[in-house]
């Protein structure tokens, strides 16, 4: 790596307690971990989510600044940043040849700092999105947080890229909804070294006017509303409901049925895949309960029905009502069908089936782009890795 980096005969001009130290001082790998109090996941499950963060990290690469090269973020943080830090440390008093070994890697005296942070910032988004991954909105929401700024009197979390996984369950309260008692639980999410960030939006978004149109308002679902989108998205919920609804929300895009009802559309990477019916109560934004794009009462199902002539039951039939026909079905072959589900706006519903063979990157999206609306930006991040 050294040779990647510089010249690797910087190696030879180490002496032995050179290389001793850039060994015992080498960083760790980013490790998922429990806190010292509160929370604490079983060995099983955290396993499964460090298993699947280090899948995210040698999948997802980072420019450094040579010309077409790059490295992931697993070595990025194990192998750049140790000679990095070793490079930013040695001085004339820690070794002889401390000149030369700098002159070797004119790599980290240009843009290195910049490309350092946008690698550490991919580093939250993923922590970020592996909270998402694994939380349960009627239950329990996790977020992430780097041992390092947690306990900044340890000097030894400086050679271990722990972060704890925290949980919080999450809100909920008891609303009267159709003359009965419901619970509905407020969405959320967690951000990397921010904790748990609640969703509000602003009626005017949603096109309301008025005076209190302007005021920020709370967004709760029910329980029946993420049934109903676990029975229509099949796959899709299992992992990635919460990554997409977050999204969803930030810059909603909305409709107003023939119904009156306000639908709001569910997005994967600004296309839709369905629509969640929702009504202001009170200071909540309610999700009542979702339809899948071709569902009757979406504006897509209405124009599906009227070009091929069928109505609820035959698309039930048909098995069209949910996204488990467009992935196991071979429908995408017929063409003519084909060009009448991209007239009527759902021809995307074909597309997906073969990102989902390889679906990481995609998603990263969605995380990149709820961090930088947030406010979580490249400046904050600088901050942090100068303290």
């Amino acid at each position: 790596m050294m040779g990647c980096l510089g010249n690797k005969q910087a190696f030879h001009l180490m002496d032995p307690v050179d290389k001793e130290t850039i060994y015992l001082t080498r960083l760790r790998p980013v490790k998922l971990i429990n806190p010292d109090n509160g929370f604490k996941l079983d060995e099983r499950s955290l396993k499964v989510m460090n298993d699947h963060l280090n899948i995210l990290l040698k999948e997802h690469q980072v420019e450094i600044g040579i010309p077409n090269f790059k490295v992931n973020l697993y070595d990025f943080i194990v192998f750049v940043e140790t000679i990095f830090m070793y490079w930013r440390n040695i001085d004339s008093g820690y070794s002889k040849d401390a000149e030369k070994i700098k002159q070797m890697f004119p790599l980290f005296y240009d843009q290195f700092k910049k490309f350092r942070i946008e690698a550490y910032m991919q580093i939250d988004r993923l922590t970020s999105m592996i909270g998402w991954l694994y939380s349960d909105m009627l239950h329990q929401l996790f977020w992430i947080e780097n041992e390092r700024f947690s306990d900044r009197n340890n000097p030894k979390t400086i050679y271990f890229n722990n972060y704890f996984i925290h949980s919080v369950k999450p809100e909920c309260v008891s609303l009267e909804i159709d003359g009965h008692k419901r619970i509905v639980y407020r969405l959320g999410c967690g951000i990397t070294g921010e904790g748990i960030c609640w969703l509000n939006i602003v009626p005017e978004q949603l096109g309301f006017h008025g005076i209190l149109s302007k005021v920020p308002i709370q967004i709760y679902i029910q329980a029946h509303t993420l049934e109903r989108m676990k029975e229509r998205l099949g796959y899709l919920f299992d992992f990635y409901y919460l990554m997409n609804m977050v999204p969803s929300f930030l810059d909603p895009e909305f409709y107003k049925a023939d119904d009156g009802n306000l639908l709001i559309a569910y997005k994967m990477n600004s296309k839709k895949y369905g629509y969640f019916k929702a009504d202001i109560i009170g200071d909540k934004l309610l999700l009542r309960t979702f339809l899948f794009l071709t569902n009757d009462g979406t504006p897509e199902g209405k124009k599906l029905a009227r070009l091929l002539g069928i109505q609820k039951e035959d698309k039930k039939y048909l098995g069209i009502d949910k996204y488990e026909f467009f992935i196991k079905s071979d429908f995408e072959n017929n063409e003519k069908l084909k060009a009448v589900f991209h007239e009527a706006g759902c021809g995307h519903l074909f597309e997906l089936k073969e990102q989902l063979k390889n679906n990481t990157t995609f998603q990263l999206k969605n995380t990149d782009y709820i961090s930088r609306y947030l406010g979580l930006d490249e400046k904050k991040k600088e901050k942090e890795l100068e303290n």
